[in-house]
């Protein structure tokens, strides 16, 4: 899961300057947005890495927001969508967002989902959070394609 952690947590400008000469300290900045607590596997991050993970792995998936390099404070939680993701097709750019609940009672991951993707489905809650992203990040935001460009998007 180390390998995951800068692709997860830093933004797409710290993940491009990755190299040589700062990879240890962008390694260890990313480890500390994560983990901040030594109840790291009861909060939502380790299961959001792992969301990251697999829809990187399954589905091609690329980080569009580092939602985790969003964090005001230690031990914060990051308000919004677990995970926000693109995936580029021959034709469009898909925005996947995703949901997760590392729970060990299913049904209540499930419950808990289910309630989360409702509120997050409601009229008007996207964009709030691209609002909320605005105010952070600016209003155009960087997106790597599967080619290896970067198409811009402009948050309305």
């Amino acid at each position: 899961m180390m390998e995951w952690l800068p692709e997860f947590a830093l933004n797409y400008t710290e993940r491009q300057t990755f190299g040589p000469n700062n990879g240890v300290r962008l390694l260890r900045e990313a480890a500390q947005r994560v983990y901040t607590t030594k109840k790291f596997e009861n909060r939502g991050e380790f299961g959001e890495l792992l969301l990251h993970i697999a829809a990187r792995q399954v589905f091609n998936t690329l980080p569009a927001i580092s939602k985790i390099y969003y964090k005001d404070a230690d031990n914060d939680t990051v308000k919004g969508f677990d995970s926000v993701h693109v995936l580029a097709t021959a034709t469009t750019l898909e925005l996947w967002v995703g949901e997760v609940k590392f729970y060990e009672d299913i049904n209540a991951a499930i419950r808990d989902v289910t309630q989360e993707l409702g509120l997050h489905t409601a009229p008007g809650y996207l964009r709030r959070e691209a609002a909320a992203i605005t105010n952070k990040s600016g209003s155009t935001l960087a997106m790597p394609i599967a080619d290896g460009s970067l198409q811009c998007a402009r948050l309305h």
